[in-house]
């Protein structure tokens, strides 16, 4: 939890180029080129690109079907497919909110989540009934990544929490040979990832083993370099 919310605050200050855009790196990375316009708000890519930063697969298995890292952009830029994952998984929480939850906002007042932001921190004032703000990082606010305070009402929808105590932290270029196929063809580096996964196999020829190992090389270099 801490690195997360320690790559969120690092994060600071980041703006779109240029204003208004949704240029920004957060959607560069999941789409896995520069885009732009209306259709691309990026909070929610902000917080899942803060996850997987932080090495944590768990905010990427229940929009990948199962591929660790290969991120599914159009499902995780979407913030009500947070809610129904959340739900899913039983990590769906409306009450009581913590350090390093993940919430969801609800501007329009229509019961479906709209906006995204990692807690910080939770203050509560000391008296009966007294009044609760989230300190959260948020990305798409303000055409940056942006420290808000938020009160607690009926904006916010509810949170996603991790479950921090069991969650296994990888590297994001941590391929299996699965994944690392998935990542050269949605990259457009090879085609017919069948027969790759054959040859992987040492079923087309005997030196699958060395095969396997340059691909999952090959999908690590390609992953650093953002392609």
């Amino acid at each position: 939890m801490e690195e997360v919310i320690k790559i969120a605050v690092g994060e600071l200050g980041v703006t779109e180029q240029p204003l208004g855009s949704n240029n920004v790196k957060y959607n560069t990375e999941f789409y896995g080129k520069a885009v732009s316009g209306g259709n691309f708000s990026w909070c929610a890519n902000f917080v899942g690109w803060c996850f997987w930063k932080a090495g944590i697969i768990e905010l990427t298995l229940f929009y990948n079907k199962g591929d660790k890292f290969k991120y599914n952009a159009k499902n995780a830029a979407y913030c009500p497919n947070w809610v129904s994952a959340a739900k899913k998984i039983n990590r769906w929480v409306t009450s009581d909110y913590e350090r390093g939850d993940v919430v969801l906002f609800d501007w329009s007042g229509n019961g479906i989540a709209s906006h995204i932001g990692i807690i910080e921190s939770v203050t509560r004032e000391r008296t009966p009934g007294g009044k609760i703000t989230l300190t959260t990082i948020e990305g798409n606010t303000g055409d940056m990544v942006k420290r808000c305070a938020r009160g607690v009402d009926k904006t916010v929808l509810g949170v996603y929490r991790p479950d921090y105590a069991s969650i296994t932290v990888q590297t994001p270029n941590d391929f299996t040979p699965e994944s690392a196929i998935n990542k050269l063809v949605d990259t457009g580096w090879i085609n017919s990832p069948d027969l790759w996964l054959s040859i992987m196999r040492g079923e087309k020829v005997a030196s699958g083993d060395i095969v396997k190992a340059l691909i999952v090389k090959f999908a690590q270099a390609v992953s650093e370099k953002g392609k």
